[in-house]
């Protein structure tokens, strides 16, 4: 019996195949948004400790280069994106759990970066102020 990630004879991806890249995709942005987690972090300790610009600005470029990067791998993974808003409410099995556990943690770190992000950007302006 064929494999149901083998590569049909008209060269598309099974669509079991799709969700495993999809999977892999957001388990790499996990990754990158844990990156940007921790520059977060010490974007606020840098603000609190009122380390030079320079330093502060060297953080954010990191954190923009990994929004670039997570920018990028969704626009190669489109087409995979795209079968899975169509089809699913009908796809059964471990594969799509899985991906919506990977969703609802990119969504939590999302929005946990925004709240630290939203705190850092309360104390920049503080500090500013203060100058």
């Amino acid at each position: 019996m064929a494999s149901t990630t083998s590569i049909p004879t008209d060269g598309m991806p099974t669509e079991l195949g799709l969700l495993e890249s999809l999977v892999r995709l957001y388990d790499r942005e996990i990754e990158l948004y844990g990156d940007i987690l921790k520059l977060s972090h010490k974007q606020r300790q840098y603000i609190t400790e009122k380390k030079p610009l320079v330093e502060i600005r060297a953080l954010l470029k990191e954190k923009n280069d990994l929004l670039d990067t997570i920018a990028r791998l969704e626009a190669v993974n489109e087409r995979a994106k795209t079968v899975w808003q169509r089809k699913k409410h009908v796809l059964i099995g471990e594969m799509p759990v899985k991906l919506q556990e990977r969703f609802t943690r990119v969504a939590e770190m999302i929005e946990e970066i925004l709240k630290i992000e939203a705190v850092n950007d309360h104390l920049f302006i503080s500090a500013a102020n203060e100058s």
